[in-house]
């Protein structure tokens, strides 16, 4: 028994760890990419963020957007009210009684109220009930939009001032869709710096799988499309299809058309948010994660997720009996070397390229917590209802 355990871990190890390999590969591609130059017509691009109960971060959130250096006659900005029950609305409605004043304070040398528009747009007068997900918010706020890109961020996140010129930049003639990097500040706590380390990772992984062609991940924190790709395969009609209605916007793209899904990995372009504040929060949000792989559209990107985690079962399972079967240390040792090996030379490279260095002395202290999280989050991802913000999103 333990000789066949020994040969299906071992070998699980060694796919895993090439997998993280081309990651790598994929990772250091678009590096090396860099941003193109300035495009002869700046696109007209369309910022929505889709905000419920998000008063404490959303003012920041859009001075900071409306500050952008872009041209303030080429975008907009749209927060649609996802059936707030706390100040979100109020708030952007003061935000737009001194438009005037962030127009100048936002774009030096403009005349007063030629700052880009914002719109306030209410759920609750095109929906009966607070139901459905975020993607039912994003969709109105496309529907209404004027750009040919749009661009989408979070209502608790901090944009720098370049991110809409950075994100636009990649837009070839041939360019559908681009994601962009998102980052944890870390703040001063073990538990926010573990966070930070592990969805660097996550983000890594996605810019690689994209630098491979073969998209896998993104954040919708930080995403830009075409507009016309967005009404070809945009709102999905399965009501319990998921929240990551971009990644699968990413992968359907590549797989089933000519248009190029891209990564900004330009320093430019990343936004920031906070980890979550405590385990349960984190707990939530991983869980709800985690329920969105097996619902991908491409069925070998499904097949990849659902190897990854068995081999996490593997190894969970090998470390946990050690201490009955220890001729299985050989291929346990062997496994985590080459976990730990393989993720070093992806998350190393992220850590320095996004400004987080520091973060990689947690690295291996990680690897043992993240080993846990996943198995038993992928378990619990499986039991009862998902829920976000209150709304049950899977069932």
């Amino acid at each position: 028994m333990t000789t066949a355990f020994s040969i299906v871990l071992g070998v699980a190890a060694a796919c895993y760890a090439a997998l993280i390999g081309l990651f790598a590969v994929g990772f250091r591609r678009v590096r090396r990419a860099g941003t193109p130059g300035d495009p002869p017509r700046w696109p007209r691009v369309s910022v929505v963020v889709a905000a419920r109960n998000e008063a404490a971060g959303i003012g920041a959130c859009l001075r900071a957007i409306l500050a952008n250096d872009y041209p303030p006659d080429r975008f907009e900005v749209i927060v649609v009210d996802d059936f707030s029950e706390d100040e979100t609305p109020a708030l952007v409605r003061r935000l737009q009684a001194r438009r005037p004043v962030l127009a100048v304070a936002g774009n030096a040398g403009e005349a007063e109220g030629a700052g880009p528009p914002l719109r306030l747009l209410r759920m609750h007068e095109v929906a009966g009930a607070a139901a459905g997900h975020k993607r039912h918010a994003l969709h109105h706020g496309i529907e209404a939009a004027s750009g040919e890109i749009i661009l989408t961020t979070d209502a608790d996140c901090a944009v720098p001032r370049r991110w809409i010129r950075t994100m636009a930049a990649h837009f070839t003639p041939e360019t559908g869709f681009v994601a962009g990097p998102v980052r944890y500040r870390p703040g001063r706590t073990l538990f926010g710096k573990l966070q930070a380390l592990e969805f660097l990772a996550l983000v890594a992984t996605g810019a690689g799988g994209i630098g491979l062609g073969r998209p896998n991940m993104c954040n919708g924190a930080n995403v830009a499309y075409r507009r016309a790709v967005y009404e070809r395969f945009g709102l999905p009609h399965d009501a319990d299809a998921g929240p990551a209605d971009d990644e699968a916007l990413a992968q359907r793209l590549a797989a089933e058309t000519a248009w190029q899904v891209r990564f900004c990995a330009d320093p430019q372009a990343v936004v920031e948010t906070d980890p979550m504040p405590d385990l349960p929060a984190f707990w939530a949000q991983r869980r709800r994660w985690a329920a969105t792989g097996p619902r991908y559209p491409r069925a070998g990107l499904v097949a990849v997720v659902l190897g990854v985690y068995a081999y996490y079962v593997l190894l969970l399972a090998g470390l946990a009996a050690l201490p009955l079967a220890p001729a299985l240390w050989p291929v346990v040792a062997l496994a985590l070397a080459l976990k730990i090996g393989a993720e070093a030379t992806l998350l190393y490279p992220a850590c320095r390229h996004f400004g987080q260095r520091r973060l990689f002395r947690y690295f291996v202290p990680e690897q043992g917590l993240q080993i846990l999280y996943v198995v038993f989050i992928g378990v619990s991802a499986r039991l009862g209802a998902t829920h976000w913000k209150g709304r049950r999103i899977f069932s």
